[in-house]
């Protein structure tokens, strides 16, 4: 070898390589953690899961220390006891928690070697109950852990003292502890621990009733996983023999000292009931030796058994004839769902008699969903120990009778059976389809009302309404009866609510006018109904309220038409005055000026008169002006109608009337190209012009202004048409409007309604007859007027005449 150094060298690397290959291997190895799938349910505090879902408790501590040893990663699978075991059965988990051993489990499971021994089931009771023997559970409900051995412990327990209790199984002990404190029983089994009444149950106690010990551990499936028995039977016994351990401190922890070493006085107990089984035993022999001594007794022993067997058979037969005399059906059901007992009857209802009954199952009455419905009931009754149904017995020719049917599980020979009753419910489908009949016809007629219908209660609160009141007012259903009254009434009317409410409460109804929002807001008028009435058990506010709101517009109309026809009547009535009164005067100017005229004819021209006589035509003519203006007032002017065009009316008028308003005025022409000519008298037109126009400027007054006279062409309908002056059945259709604004001082409603009053006039040197001319003027015209004004901003005359369709006239 020393004679080859580089196979020497060769050598030392194969061996370094293998070395370095080896620990890693065993690191890798080392590194490798076997998964262990554990199944937990809730059973505090040995067992259960943390609000934050992680698993806590004495088995969850006991198995991460040997987890942690044995280099096992745990994973939690929580759910119910029964779940744990059906997922252990099937594979799906390698172990489940805190396991009681019996030998059934132990058919399909294996159990390492046992390492604590706990009482099977304590009965708790709240401090208040007076429960203090498993006699003071005669008649009274027992919760108790479903599929565990607890019920079958109890069971057991309750035959041998013979007392009859309900049984409810829960699925966790929280349950069982939290239905004790709710009352919902009277009494619950769980593990005899301290942890549970020291950490969460302080209104409960123990009773002195406990029942055999019982083994607990962990549980594997059956023929696998035996590392992990090894692995616990190794540890637990490792932790058993150290008093130091883990398993001691926890134990104490969540038990209590006592609970795991057993007290010196448990053996004074024990010897104590060995002592009585012997004195029972010896007292038994020294029975029986009695009994073979009095043997001359047995004939009045035989006596006295027949008086009971025959009060046994009267009270046999007064049990029967109590069952006959029901009115309803009578019967006792196995759990094989066959018929041990039924009253006569059922017999007389369903036609089968009693051989039959003997032969057929409760299911043979049924049919369809109602034989499905009552199975289901019959399985709750087993399970829950109550329930009811309702179905039609099918008799055995075929009749379907409507029947309520209840049942509660009672003890018949040691045996949980079916006890109950059934009473023919045919009147009482009747009459509920009779009274749904009524109630849809009710709410057919409450929803086909033409009216809103409210359903107040007795403090305003909207309980019912029909579909006419939420669709009117714009809400749904459900908002419109989270709405008190006040809040749909308009604010003028909502003050007057809770008089109205008190007027309704004093003299039991009420009719009054009234005003709702929509949900948009718009106002809906409405008369209201309401009476005091018997509503559901309550007194209510039962009110109709009808859409007037129709009927408040025409009822409007009809004023403003009545107002017009009276205005209108007035200024005909003052028209033919002034009329006849223009017609006589021009007669009398006409002598007058006549006269005058001939007098300077004659006198000389020289003489002092005829100046006077020159005074005396200038007063005539302008007497003669105001009986044209009255005439113009009147409508009985002379009219020159031609076809005119305002645009040039309006621009021949423009130097005369800048002429004539005030300097601080400016006049503005806004006309309109191509308008439409008029048939109009051009005189007449331009005296309207010049009136409104000097108006204006007098409203101005020494402000500075502006005078807008514009023309247009409009079609106007018969909505537009009904608030003018001279509304005298015009026609809708096209018209030529003729308008003057100005920024004078404006009117107020009142001195606005007398605008056109002959001789109505706000100048201290007015006639009063420039606005009744225009307005007369117009009405000769078959026109309208529109007028708008307000105090401080201005005045709009908008004059309306009917547009021609021929040529405007040069």
């Amino acid at each position: 070898m020393d004679n080859y150094p580089s196979l020497r060298l060769i050598n030392k690397a194969i061996f370094l390589f293998l070395l370095v290959l080896i620990m890693l291997l065993n690191a890798q190895h080392a590194e490798a953690k076997r998964t262990v799938k554990a199944g937990i349910y809730n059973f505090m505090p040995m067992l259960y899961s943390d609000t934050d879902g992680s698993a806590k408790g004495f088995f969850v501590t006991i198995l991460n220390h040997i987890a942690q040893k044995e280099n096992w990663e745990v994973q939690y699978v929580p759910g119910t006891f029964q779940e744990g075991q059906d997922r252990l059965k099937n594979a799906q988990i390698d172990l489940l928690l805190c396991v009681g051993y019996t030998e059934e489990r132990d058919k399909y499971m294996d159990f390492p070697k046992e390492f604590l021994v706990l009482d099977w089931g304590t009965i708790y009771k709240v401090k208040s109950s007076s429960i203090s023997n498993i006699f003071d559970l005669e008649g009274k409900k027992v919760s108790i852990l479903k599929g565990s051995l607890y019920p079958t412990g109890f069971q057991e327990l309750a035959e041998n003292f013979h007392i009859h209790v309900t049984i409810k199984e829960m699925n966790t002990s929280n349950e069982v502890l939290a239905s004790v404190v709710s009352g919902s029983a009277d009494a619950g089994v769980a593990p005899n621990l301290s942890g549970i009444l020291n950490k969460s149950w302080q209104k409960l106690e123990r009773t002195p009733i406990i029942f055999t010990p019982l083994k607990l551990g962990y549980a594997v499936n059956e023929g696998n996983n035996g590392d992990l028995i090894s692995a616990f039977d190794r540890e637990i016994t490792a932790m058993k023999a150290d008093k130091s351990s883990i398993y001691y401190h926890e134990l104490e922890h969540v038990m209590g000292k006592e609970q795991y070493v057993i007290p010196k006085g448990a053996y004074w107990a024990l010897f104590g009931i060995v002592a009585t089984l012997l004195l029972v035993i010896a007292w038994n022999r020294n029975l029986k030796r009695q009994v073979r001594l009095k043997t001359e007794h047995l004939e009045t022993e035989i006596t006295e058994r027949r008086i009971s067997e025959q009060k046994l058979f009267h009270e046999r037969e007064f049990s029967n004839e109590a069952l006959n005399s029901l009115p309803g059906v009578f019967y006792i059901i196995s759990p094989e769902n066959r018929f041990l007992r039924w009253n006569e009857n059922f017999e007389t209802v369903s036609e089968y008699s009693s051989e039959e009954f003997c032969q057929i199952s409760p299911l043979d009455l049924f049919e369809g969903n109602g034989r499905n419905l009552v199975k289901e009931r019959i399985e709750d009754v087993f399970v829950k120990g109550a329930s009811d149904v309702e179905a039609d017995l099918i008799t055995k020719c075929g009749k379907h009778i409507p029947y309520h049917f209840t049942g509660r599980t009672i003890q018949v020979e040691g045996v949980t059976c079916l006890i109950g009753m059934g009473i023919d419910i045919t009147e009482r489908k009747k009459m509920d389809a009779a009274l749904a009949e009524s109630e849809d016809n009710y709410r057919n007629l409450f929803n086909l009302a033409t009216d809103s219908i409210f359903i107040l209660d007795v403090e305003g609160n909207i309980i019912d309404a029909n579909k006419t009141a939420y669709e009117r007012l714009g809400y749904t259903r459900e908002e419109l009866l989270s709405l008190h009254v006040c809040e749909l009434d308009h604010p003028d009317f909502a003050a007057h609510a809770p008089r109205r409410l008190q007027q309704i409460n004093d003299q039991r109804t009420a009719i009054f006018e009234s005003g709702n929002l929509r949900k948009d807001g718009s106002l809906m008028s409405i008369e209201v109904s309401s009476r005091l009435i018997e509503y559901k058990g309550q007194q209510v506010y039962f009110s109709i309220a009808r859409d007037i709101t129709e009927r408040k517009r025409l009822e409007e109309e009809h004023q403003s038409l009545e107002k017009q026809l009276l205005h209108a009547q007035k200024l005909e009535s003052l028209g033919v005055l002034a009329g006849g009164i223009a017609h006589d005067f021009n007669n009398i100017l006409t002598s007058i000026i006549g006269n005058a005229e001939l007098a300077l004819l004659r006198i000389n021209k020289e003489s002092p008169g005829v100046d006077n006589l020159h005074k005396i035509e200038e007063a005539a003519a302008r007497a003669a002006d105001l009986a044209k203006q009255m005439l113009a007032y009147s409508g009985k002017g002379k009219f020159v109608i031609e076809n005119i065009n305002l645009n040039l009316l309006l621009e021949d008028m423009l130097h005369m009337l800048e002429v004539s308003i005030s300097k601080k005025s400016v006049l503005r022409l806004n006309l309109l190209p191509d308008l439409p000519s008029v048939e109009a008298d051009a005189t007449q037109i331009r005296q309207i012009v010049m009136n409104l126009v000097i108006n204006s400027s007098e409203a101005i007054g020494e402000k500075s202004g502006v005078i807008a006279v514009t023309t247009g062409c409009m079609d106007c309908n018969k909505d537009y048409l009904k608030n003018v002056w001279l509304d005298e059945n015009l026609s809708q259709g096209f018209y030529v409007y003729l308008e003057i604004a100005d920024t004078g001082c404006g009117m107020d409603k009142d001195t606005l309604a007398k605008v056109f009053d002959p001789f109505f006039t706000t100048k201290f040197t007015g006639r009063g007859l420039g606005m009744a001319a225009v307005l007369g003027i117009v009405r000769g015209h078959k026109g309208a007027i529109k007028v708008y004004s307000e105090p401080s901003k201005g005045t709009s005359f908008k004059i309306l005449l009917p547009a021609s369709d021929k040529p405007a006239e040069i």
